[in-house]
């Protein structure tokens, strides 16, 4: 079962059940949980902390948790030697975030050699690296591994040794000034992500990415550096199994390399004033990709209304998530609603010039009401919330960071599926509705208030049925209050 670690009656910790999964697991919750209450739960299998939710205190009563298979932790509040982790045999998937003794666990990995197939280890740029990477090679049957360092150091020199088993690989280091030769002994790679670590990144060889011919079951690519060269390398050409593909070197020529990759599913492009030669590479690349569901442009001046790339995506009917992230567009044409498949829309930055027009050109949306559910329109400048969004009743997030609305946003609790709205307004009765249909109108939120009454009461059940009484009165009074 998924446990949640939340508030208990005497250590500010407890459990709540949230139901049958295919294995057990705590996640933490809320804020601030003491490692203490972690020895009330010796046959834990799953331990996972949220970017606001850590354990606090000595990391001891952890590692006495010996049947634990995935842990994910943000250091940050922990204190003690970090070594302890080879007293965590079992643990299949790890996790750690920042503000742990890397040193330390680099050197416990030999320990955790039998069952360990997913590694990801987050540093924050001053974390002090280990001397040798060497207990790295030990890990031969790690599937996964992701790595984000201030330096990259002798990591390279172990990939050989991880080559027989290693499918997904990322490493982000400051100091990755090219892609390691070594790539070319993981030719099971099926998923690779480059890019700059934590601290100050270096130029990038593009030319090195040569060794990527090697790896001919290469589906989803990432390449996130700071490149030394404005054109598209020729080796994508090669790279028939991409279905995943992200290029924000911000390349500017060579775009006709990337049409053979018919197989394309999601495809995400940063760049800039691109010419009409490259343009027209771009969408011809676009046309040919005809399995893509999810695409991503960044660029200034990629897009304006009368341009042949938004000709080439109105015409993709199959797409469902589509970003267009310009510093400057125009308003939306009318064809846009052809996109009747769509479920996600981010249009950040600002509209080019005709401000009130790209305003009124939203209500192009309105035949996608019925499908689009994640909308972001960051950076409009609009003073107050246009009066078409009421109408996208499938909306669950919407994003209107970045501009300058004052109120009206009670207007939103027309939106019957509401769960998240960024940025959190300042009207406090909105927030607190949209927070209770989020937790309330699921009949699955009674299941855990339920069992931690349980926990929390155990051998007084007249209490258990009084806490239960109490939150149904709140529930229903709350449900009233949802309603339009």
């Amino acid at each position: 079962m998924l446990c949640r670690l939340a508030a208990r009656h005497r250590a500010a910790a407890c459990i709540v059940s949230l139901g049958a999964t295919p294995s057990a697991g705590i996640a933490i919750w809320p804020c601030k949980v003491p490692t203490g209450c972690l020895l009330d739960f010796p046959s834990l299998e799953g331990l996972e902390g949220g970017p606001d939710m850590w354990l606090n205190g000595p990391l001891e009563p952890l590692w006495q948790l010996t049947k634990l298979r995935r842990l994910r932790l943000n250091g940050w509040g922990l204190a003690g030697n970090w070594a302890g982790i080879t007293r965590l045999p079992l643990l299949q998937q790890l996790e750690l975030v920042e503000h742990f003794d890397m040193a330390a666990v680099v050197l416990a990995l030999p320990a955790l050699a039998c069952c360990l197939t997913g590694l990801a280890l987050h540093a924050d740029w001053n974390t002090a690296a280990p001397a040798s990477w060497a207990a790295l090679a030990q890990l031969t049957g790690l599937h996964s591994l992701v790595l984000h360092l201030p330096e990259a150091g002798n990591i390279a020199a172990q990939l050989p040794a991880l080559a027989s088993s290693l499918r997904c690989l990322g490493l982000y280091a400051g100091g990755l000034a090219a892609a390691p030769p070594q790539l070319t002994a993981c030719s099971r790679l099926t998923r690779l992500e480059l890019g700059p670590g934590p601290g100050h990144g270096v130029q990038f060889s593009i030319a090195s990415l040569s060794v990527l011919g090697a790896l001919n079951d290469l589906q989803h690519l990432a390449i996130l550096v700071f490149a030394n060269s404005q054109a598209v390398p020729a080796v994508l050409s090669e790279l028939s199994a991409l279905t995943h593909l992200s290029l924000h070197a911000r390349f500017t020529i060579g775009f006709a390399r990337l049409q053979p990759l018919t197989m394309l599913q999601e495809l995400s492009i940063r760049t800039s004033h691109l010419g009409q030669r490259e343009g027209a590479a771009l969408v011809a690349t676009l046309q040919a990709a005809s399995q893509l569901t999810s695409l991503r442009l960044h660029g200034a001046d990629l897009l304006r209304s009368l341009d042949p790339t938004w000709q080439a995506i109105l015409q993709m009917t199959q797409l469902q998530a589509l970003g267009l992230e310009s510093y400057e567009h125009g308003p939306l044409p009318a064809e846009i609603s052809c996109l009747r498949a769509l479920t996600s829309l981010s249009l950040g930055r600002r509209p080019y010039h005709q401000h009130q027009e790209a305003v009124a050109s939203l209500e192009h949306l309105l035949p996608l009401a019925g499908t689009l559910a994640d909308l972001t329109l960051s950076g409009w400048e609009m003073t107050a919330i246009p009066r078409v969004l009421t109408a996208l009743t499938a909306l669950t997030h919407l994003d209107l960071s970045d501009n300058n609305i004052s109120g009206g946003w009670g207007q939103l609790l027309a939106l019957p599926r509401l769960r998240k709205l960024d940025p959190v307004p300042r009207d406090m009765i909105l927030c607190a509705r949209v927070h209770w249909r989020t937790a309330v109108t699921s009949p699955a939120a009674l299941v855990p208030l339920c069992q931690m009454a349980a926990s929390l009461y155990a051998g007084r059940p007249w209490l258990t049925a009084f806490f239960f009484i109490c939150y149904l009165v709140v529930v229903l009074l709350n449900l009233r209050m949802l309603m339009p």
